[in-house]
This record gives C-alpha cells, sequence and structure tokens, in this order.
C-alpha cells in the first residue's frame, strides 16, 4: 500500500539521515580543531590536536592522568589497530574474525607463544609492582571510558560509535582489559624483531638439511658455526622440522601478521655532542625502520603537558595498545633505539620417547625420561557451536616449548601423542614476563643520561639506546635481558643438544655487564642495527648476527666530514642525514666490477652512477639486477641450491637484513682464488671469470638497448600503503588504500627504502619517524607517513603526500 512504501521510505531516510549525522560527528571529532575536556574517575583531562601534524595533546595532573589520556587518545584515533593486535597476539582470529584453516594456523602459532597467557599470569604472580599495575590500570580506564561514551553519544549504536571496520567484519570487540598491554608488548617486541634473530638460525638448519656445504656455510657465520660437528650435522638431518623459517609458521600464512602487526627491518639512530653543534647544545636523531605500507602507520606521537610547570611535559611516539613512550623527549632527557640484535633466542633439539624428553646424568652416564610440563588452550571458531572448537596442547621444558606441526588434542579428549623422534625446542628470554619488561611504563622521570643508562639497562628489549641531555651530555646503552648460557652451548647460532649437561640457560646477564659509553671523545655515536657487542674483556657476549656496518659507517663519514672542514651541526644538517641515499655497500662493489663493465648503453650508465638510490637512477635499477645475479649464482647454484635460494630470497629476510654476510664472500679476495678452499666461485673458477661473463651478460644491449630502456629505480621500487585489516581487498574508490609511490632508498642506505614481494604480500620498509631535537631548545622536527587517525573517512587518515616530499612537522613543546 501507499502507507507502506512511505513507511518504509521514511524509515531508510532516517537510517541514512542517522549514518550521516554520524559520519560528520566522527569528521568533527577527527578535526584539526577538535577540543575536549574530560574527566575520568577524578582525573580531570584536556584534549586537542597539534596544529602540523593533527597528532593528539593532552593537558593532565600527573603520570596517572598522563596513562588515562594515552589510553583515551589511542582508543579515540587507533582503535582498530589495538583490537586486531589483540586479537593477534591472544590467538583468536578464528573466533572473532573468521575460522578457516588459516586462522587456526595462525592462533595456534600465537597460542604457543603463550604471549596472553603469561601476561594474564604476570599480573597475578608479583612479576609487575602494584605502582605499575596501578598506571596500566588507568590506561585500562581510559581505552574504556572512551568507548563507553561513544556508545552513549550514538544511543548504544555499535555502528556508529565504533570505526566501521568493526561492522564490515562483524565483530563487537570486548572491552580493554590491563592484561592486554603487556601481551601487546610481547607481540610487538617479537614480531620483526627478536624473531629475526630464530629466522636466521633456522636458515642455519634448512641449509644444513638442504646438503649446503658446511665450510662455507662456517665462513659465512664465522666464528659462530664452529660448533657444526659431524653429531650435531647429523641429528640437524634427522630431527623434524616443524615450522619453516618466516616466523616459524608455513609460509602461505606468514604474509598475515605484518600487516596487523607491523615488523622491523633497520632502524637509525644518532646523537651529536655539544662541542659539534652551532648552539651548543646536543642533537638527538631518530628514524625507526618499519613497514609503512600500512594505514594507520605503527606510531601514534602523543605531546602531554603535566599542569604543574610549563616545562614538565613527554613528547614522542607511542604505540597504540601501550602506555609509554618508546622514542622522545622531555624538558632534561631525549632518548631513541635501534633494535639491538641481541641473541635472545635459543633452539635445543630434544629426544623424545613416549611424550618424554630425554636427560644423561653427568655424572654416571646413565638416561632418564621427564614428563613435559603440558598447557591446554581452546580455539572457539566464529559462527559454529563449542562441540567444534578446537582443543590445542602445547609442551614445556626448560628449554622452552616444543615445535610441533600439530598440537591439536584427539577428538577434543586424550592429548595427541607425539611421534617418537628429535624435536626443536625454542626459548625466548621474555619468556614470562617481569617488571623490567615494562620498563617504559610509566614513563621515568628522566633527568640526564647517566640515570637513563640505569633505566634502559634493565628493559628486556633488544635495543641500542642513545641519550642526550640539556647539560650537554650524550651516551649509549645496551638494552635487553641477555642469556646466560651452560658451559656446553659456546655456538648459540646452533642449537644446543638438550639432553647434554651445561646447555639449558643458568639465568640472565647482570644488566650492570651490558655496555655502555658516555661522553665518547669523538663527540657523537651512530647506530644503526649493527655490532654492538661490548668490545671490553671479560664482558658477556651477547651480540652474534646483526646487520653490518653500511649505514653506521655512512653517518659516520658525514658527521667526520662536517667536523673535519669545521662546520658546526644544526638540524639542517641532520635532514640531509635522514634524507641520504648514498650506499657504501655500492662504493665497494663498484671498485670490483669497474673493470667488467662493457661499453654498451646500461654500461655507460652503471659507470656513472652517483652511487644514491634516488627514484630518477638508472645506475641503481642495473645495481641491483648485478648484485642478484652474482647471489644467485655464489649462494644459489655453488651453495643452497636454487630451489633452498628462491625459498631464502621470497619467504625470509635473509637477504635483506643480512646481507652483508654475502657481500663479505662476494669482495673477499682470499674466497675469489680458483684455488681457494673451499671453492665460492664454481671448480677451477676464479671470481673474475665468473665476473667476466655475468656481468657484460646482465649489461647488454640486448637487454637494455637504450638508455631509456632501463627502468628508473623509482618505477622499480614502489610502495602502496594499504589497511592493516583489509590490505587491498576492498575497491580503491573507498579510500583505505592509497596507489604506489616510488620509494627512495636501499638496506645500505641511511634511508633505508626496500620494498619486495614476500609469500604473496609486498612489503615496503623505510622511516616510520624521522625526529630532530636540540636539546636546548624545546621543539622537535618530525615526519611520519601515517596520519594520527585510523579511521578512514576523518581527515587525518593519512599523510603520504608530505612524508614523501621529505617535509618535517614542527611541534613547540612548551605552550
Amino acid at each position: 500500500s501507499t502507507v507502506m512504501r512511505v513507511g518504509w521510505l521514511l524509515g531508510v531516510a532516517i537510517v541514512f539521515g542517522a549514518l550521516v549525522v554520524g559520519l560528520w560527528q566522527i569528521y568533527i571529532q577527527e578535526s584539526f580543531d577538535w577540543r575536549e575536556t574530560v574527566e575520568i574517575s577524578g582525573s580531570k583531562l584536556r584534549f586537542g590536536r597539534l596544529p602540523d601534524s593533527g597528532a593528539i595533546e593532552i593537558w593532565g595532573d600527573d603520570d596517572i592522568g598522563l596513562a588515562k589520556g594515552l589510553g583515551y587518545a589511542h582508543a579515540k584515533d587507533r582503535y582498530v589497530q589495538m583490537v586486531f593486535q589483540r586479537l593477534l597476539v591472544q590467538g583468536r582470529l578464528s573466533e572473532c574474525l573468521a575460522s578457516d584453516n588459516k586462522t587456526v594456523k595462525i592462533d595456534t602459532f600465537f597460542r604457543e607463544l603463550g604471549f596472553d597467557h603469561e601476561a594474564t599470569e604476570a599480573l597475578g604472580n608479583g612479576a609487575v609492582s602494584k605502582e605499575t599495575i596501578a598506571y596500566l590500570d588507568a590506561y585500562t580506564e581510559g581505552v574504556n571510558y572512551y568507548i563507553d561514551s561513544e556508545r552513549e553519544r550514538f544511543f548504544g549504536s555499535n555502528l556508529l560509535a565504533l570505526p566501521i571496520e568493526f561492522t564490515l567484519v562483524k565483530h563487537v570487540p570486548e572491552r580493554w582489559k590491563t592484561a592486554d598491554i603487556l601481551a601487546t608488548a610481547k607481540l610487538m617486541a617479537y614480531v620483526g624483531l627478536a624473531n629475526t634473530q630464530e629466522e636466521m638460525e633456522k636458515w642455519v638448519m634448512h641449509a644444513v638439511r638442504q646438503g649446503a656445504d658446511t665450510e662455507k656455510l662456517k665462513q659465512i657465520l664465522e666464528p659462530h658455526l664452529n660448533g657444526l660437528d659431524d653429531e650435531l650435522i647429523s641429528l640437524i638431518k634427522e630431527m623434524k622440522l616443524e615450522h619453516s623459517l618466516l616466523y616459524g609458521l608455513p609460509s602461505v600464512l606468514a604474509k598475515e601478521i605484518p600487516a596487523i602487526a607491523g615488523t622491523l627491518s633497520n632502524s637509525n639512530n644518532w646523537v651529536v655532542g655539544p662541542q659539534l653543534t652551532k648552539t651548543g647544545n646536543p642533537l638527538q636523531c631518530n628514524d625507526p625502520h618499519l613497514e609503512i605500507n600500512r594505514l594507520p602507520g605503527v606510531w601514534a606521537e602523543i605531546l602531554y603537558h603535566y599542569n604543574d610547570s610549563p616545562d614538565h611535559y613527554w613528547f614522542g611516539i607511542t604505540v597504540p595498545g601501550l602506555p609509554g613512550f618508546i622514542f622522545g623527549r622531555n624538558y632534561h632527557v631525549s632518548y631513541g633505539l635501534t633494535y639491538g640484535f641481541m641473541d635472545q633466542i635459543d633452539f635445543f633439539i630434544e629426544e623424545v620417547k613416549n611424550n618424554r624428553y630425554k636427560r644423561v646424568n653427568s655424572a654416571d652416564g646413565s638416561v632418564e625420561w621427564h614428563e613435559f610440563r603440558e598447557r591446554v588452550e581452546t580455539l572457539k571458531q566464529k559462527d559454529k557451536p563449542d562441540s567444534e572448537s578446537v582443543q590445542l596442547v602445547f609442551y614445556h621444558n626448560e628449554n622452552g616449548v616444543l615445535e610441533l606441526a600439530d598440537n591439536r588434542r584427539n577428538n577434543g579428549t586424550t592429548n595427541a601423542k607425539i611421534s617418537d623422534g628429535y624435536y626443536l625446542m625454542r626459548r625466548w628470554s621474555w619468556e614470562g614476563l617481569r617488571g623490567s619488561d615494562v620498563g617504559f611504563i610509566p614513563p621515568p622521570d628522566l633527568q640526564n643520561v647517566k640515570q637513563a643508562q640505569d633505566v634502559f639497562s634493565r628493559v628486556g628489549l633488544s635495543a641500542n639506546f642513545l641519550i642526550a641531555d640539556r647539560a650537554g651530555n650524550i651516551g649509549y646503552q645496551q638494552g635487553g635481558r641477555a642469556p646466560m648460557r651452560g658451559p656446553n652451548h659456546t655456538n648459540p647460532v646452533l642449537p644446543g643438544i638438550g639432553w647434554k649437561y651445561g646447555v639449558s640457560w643458568t639465568g640472565f646477564v647482570d644488566p650492570a655487564e651490558l655496555h655502555s659509553i658516555y661522553n665518547p671523545p669523538e663527540g657523537w655515536i651512530v647506530t644503526a642495527n649493527d655490532d654492538w657487542q661490548s668490545p671490553d674483556h671479560g664482558k658477556p657476549p651477547t651480540v652474534n648476527v646483526h646487520m653490518g656496518g653500511y649505514r653506521r659507517n655512512r653517518g659516520d663519514d658525514m658527521i667526520r666530514s662536517w667536523k673535519d672542514k669545521g662546520e658546526k651541526l644544526e638540524p639542517k644538517h641532520m635532514r640531509q642525514m635522514q634524507m641520504d641515499l648514498f650506499s657504501k655497500e655500492a662504493e665497494d662493489f663498484m671498485q670490483l666490477l669497474r673493470p667488467f663493465v662493457p661499453d654498451t648503453p646500461a654500461g655507460r650508465a652503471l659507470s656513472h652512477w652517483d652511487l644514491r638510490y634516488d627514484k630518477e637512477s638508472r645506475g641503481a635499477t642495473l645495481f641491483v639486477k648485478l648484485m642478484e645475479a652474482m647471489v644467485r649464482y655464489v649462494f644459489g647454484e655453488q651453495l643452497l641450491g636454487i630451489e633452498m635460494h628462491e625459498i631464502t630470497k621470497n619467504t625470509t629476510g635473509f637477504y635483506n637484513c643480512f646481507h652483508h654476510y654475502v657481500d663479505d664472500v662476494l669482495l673477499d679476495n682470499d674466497k675469489a682464488r680458483a684455488d681457494s678452499q673451499p671453492n665460492w666461485w664454481g671448480p677451477n673458477t676464479s671470481r673474475d671469470e665468473v665476473l667476466a661473463r655475468i656481468v657484460p651478460e646482465q649489461l647488454s644491449q640486448t637487454n637494455y638497448p637504450t638508455l631509456t630502456s632501463i627502468p628508473t629505480w623509482g618505477t622499480v621500487q614502489t610502495v602502496s600503503m594499504n589497511h592493516i585489516l583489509f590490505d587491498g581487498k576492498l575497491p580503491s574508490f573507498l579510500g583505505f588504500d592509497l596507489p604506489a609511490r616510488p620509494l627512495e632508498g636501499h638496506p645500505t642506505t641511511l634511508t633505508q627504502g626496500s620494498a619486495f614481494t614476500s609469500v604473496g604480500r609486498t612489503s615496503g620498509f623505510a622511516p616510520s619517524w624521522r625526529y630532530i631535537t636540540d636539546m636546548g631548545i624545546d621543539e622537535v622536527y618530525t615526519s611520519m607517513p601515517g596520519g594520527p587517525s585510523g579511521r578512514r573517512f576523518s581527515g587525518l587518515y593519512e599523510n603520504a603526500m608530505k612524508y614523501f616530499a621529505g617535509d618535517y612537522n614542527h611541534v613547540e613543546c612548551i605552550k
């Protein structure tokens, strides 16, 4: 009837109107002009946005107010990111998003890691102090207050109160819990950081199993594989290697994790002492390099003002879900970090019989068999009854957790029997949680470099901290919980034989023993994921594999050059360093390659290359092609086999992160001879003979008939910025994803730019945040590719144009 049609149309109009009003209110809430005052259980807080970047600015009375304000701000701008990080670390994707074989396997892996389980335990066993728990609880209260107030504002409607992503995936998030904070901290410390060491150690085991020449493997990582003897080789080949290289997951699943969690590639930081600067104050610079092809970005900038004094503030970047400043400054101190590559993960081979593991008595050699400690977990499945839940069981001993291909119980009632044989146990030094694991929480009242060094030495995360203070001091501090290994486990890059005496860990290194530098005589410090093992005799070994010195050496060269010219440094010099595209690797290799370069259009382009990876460069494209051809020949054909080489290239970060080990082999003149042992360049073949063939082949006129036929680096290396959840699955006109852009730089340049496809997913690594500050002036210059808000329909979703143009935001910390 007409009345019914009118009623139906009126209903549609009301719903449509409500959506328009809701979206408009959200837009107003996200605009640069947003201002708000709230009171959360006695803490009165004011909020606004910084004029240049749109990042949230907060005013409050104390640290508890800071925690509540951070919770409120993170929930407002980044609730989607927080919730999906939480689901990942809890192992609940199959329960809350979609139930399929893929999500069950990812959930099983994260349940095996046990981060959520350990976080819950830590809050009840005294591992975290009451003061810290009170601060964490305040953050949780801030998160939930914001969500509750949004629901109240929109009359209980989740459709309008929550970001649209939750409606699209049909998920209503639970309330935030304090344990979620600790679990998120472990996720961020493991994925792309600690597991990089795990990846290297797994790569060695895979190479051994593939029959790679063990003498060559030893030369690559000398001296860290010296314990690779016949007994260990036999066990590695015989054991059941249940997990693959990347994140311990089957490679087809690995692409799902970085999109949500974010992963680290390379990072730089440096501090310059007052004797070298124009103002006579220290300069501090940070540019952590992470995956930037995701929206929103990993970081959220925050400026917090304490009401008691204008110079009492904190500014820096935070991780949504964590109530602390990972990088930043207050009035007195500035700090930043790069990943420290401390070896915090070990593998142990265990012999298993009848679900028991073997131990040999050191006194009489007798064999004992022990029961594993079992942990049982239940995976609920979305839209399925509890009867179809998946029951999992995990096996632990003093060497960690047993890696199995299938942790499911039989029929949900009895434990699946472990087949007899040799297996891997994996142990991470963050197993369990301690108070030092939340060393940034609450932000300590740092006054000077010495105090900061003491605080940072106790942080569990492996990190190279650089610090500057207002009094003119600079310093370095190694952070991280380093295992103390038994006397018979001297090569921890290799798996220990678990049943032998003196192999298991005996404790952790005293933080006072970690490497530290205070006011170095040269006047500056640069770190770039390179080797920061203490040079002092008798210091405990903490670092074995790392990313090499190309970027650090380039940073040192630039500062030394300015110093030698008598040029006093200021922020413009720091920007020049952060945007630098010159490659020390290319400088080394071009000396080797130049005699073999032919007189062709490509040869001439390479010969005239300025060794910079800028987007217009054609020489950069040719050089990378040459390097790929050399690596394929030497490491593929002559060492690993092409299949293993392709797996390494396409499913791991080995060639990207640990390229300097490859380069050392290619550049080593002792390995270049036809009669070198072992022979690297083919039977009775020298390096010169191989280069005389490969270089003209790659640079031939057939491949590149004209100069313009050579692709520019900006067309070869591009990056698209995709939504962390949908990741290119939605139509482009919706604007959740941004189109591809040229990505300048290379893993060997200070501006580390790297785009590559791994297991079906393209990743783009570059500076995720640039930071420059003068310690005598309360202002900061920053740049970040993603916008402050994760809400697509706000005006603050992305900041790509400004970032890729090299522009910086200016933040005044004192108002």
